[in-house]
């Protein structure tokens, strides 16, 4: 299997277990603090979507990939028109990777009233029932654009 291919799967595969987590899970355990395990997620089901985009794009010999991370993210962007994805999608994205981001540099997290609230030395990040729901509904479409490109062109 290719190595786009496996990356697609990846990417369905923690989609699946985010949307699982917030539909079923939280709703039987009602504990906000299951919020940052679904954004751990998608945080991993766009970034192997986006693998998926440049593992295909340098297999097609259409782009060179970096060995620098924000430099190949840089190279989704510029590729995003291509696939559908639109400028606001391309910002909830961002938007996940700094909440993960500052979550894993966070020195805690704590519920307040609706929401979880994630601390860090510059500002706290907010996490909330509609925002997360957004932001599984914008790794969804992501990844069936992607996967609606693939198979337009039988790639998989």
């Amino acid at each position: 299997m290719e190595k786009f291919a496996e990356s697609l799967q990846n990417a369905d595969k923690y989609l699946t277990n985010a949307e699982h987590i917030f539909n079923v899970t939280f709703k039987l355990v009602n504990d906000k603090k299951i919020f940052l395990n679904v954004i751990e997620n998608l945080y991993k089901s766009v970034l192997y979507s986006i693998d998926s985009v440049l593992q295909l794009e340098f297999l097609l010999k259409r782009i060179k990939l970096a060995k620098d991370s924000n430099e190949n993210l840089r190279i989704f962007k510029n590729l995003a028109e291509r696939y559908g994805i639109t400028k606001d999608e391309l910002k909830i994205t961002e938007d996940i990777f700094f909440i993960v981001k500052r979550h894993r540099q966070s020195s805690m997290e704590f519920l307040r009233g609706e929401k979880i609230v994630i601390m860090s030395e510059s500002f706290p990040c907010y996490l909330d029932t509609t925002r997360v729901k957004a932001y599984s509904e914008t790794a969804r479409n992501i990844f069936n654009k992607i996967k609606g490109n693939f198979l337009s062109q039988k790639f998989i």
